[in-house]
């Protein structure tokens, strides 16, 4: 997607833009955006692109996600309340403390589809 956006000849559509900023999310967050993040970061593409040219705008997103906490941070809110009130951890929140704790890096593919799939919503 960062090819697509380097190569158009003028300012790219909006899915060529939203494919990088799709690709980049999962690359350095391990997420998709959220469609508000999608859509803030879609409009600081485009106007840093109408300042600065494709390379610019496609830069500064880049840059700026690498600035989100959820980079530099590993973020554990826990889904909703349970019985007793305490927040269990989410399936991805899980996978990532496991990955993080066995081997110090982010879940592989397998852990990532167990999380996908549900399957590190319970205790079993």
């Amino acid at each position: 997607p960062f090819e697509a956006v380097m190569a158009s000849p003028g300012p790219p559509p909006d899915d060529v833009l939203a494919a990088a900023v799709r690709f980049h999310f999962g690359r350095a967050l391990g997420r998709g955006p959220t469609p508000a993040e999608a859509a803030d970061y879609l409009k600081l593409m485009r106007t840093a692109i109408a300042v600065g040219g494709n390379a610019e705008g496609l830069r500064r997103m880049l840059v700026a996600v690498l600035l989100e906490s959820d980079f530099v941070y590993r973020v554990e809110t826990g889904g909703p309340p349970d019985a007793t009130g305490r927040r269990p951890l989410t399936p991805a929140e899980a996978s990532e403390a496991i990955a993080y704790a066995l081997t110090d890096r982010r879940p592989d593919d397998e852990l990532a589809k167990a999380a996908a799939d549900g399957r590190l919503a319970t205790k079993d």
